[in-house]
């Protein structure tokens, strides 16, 4: 990923370049609606 220094990314790009377990937490604060919850091992989730 070559992004600029403080620039945002896209919620695509977080499902890309970020662990399972921290996407899933950013995706659904950019998400309208209740809070949900969700267990993991601290890197995956448990389904």
């Amino acid at each position: 990923m070559n992004r600029r220094p403080g620039s945002w990314l896209t919620p695509d790009e977080i499902e890309v370049n970020m662990s399972e377990v921290f996407a899933v937490r950013v995706t659904d604060a950019l998400r309208n609606g209740p809070s949900c919850f969700r267990a993991h091992d601290g890197s995956g989730l448990q389904l």
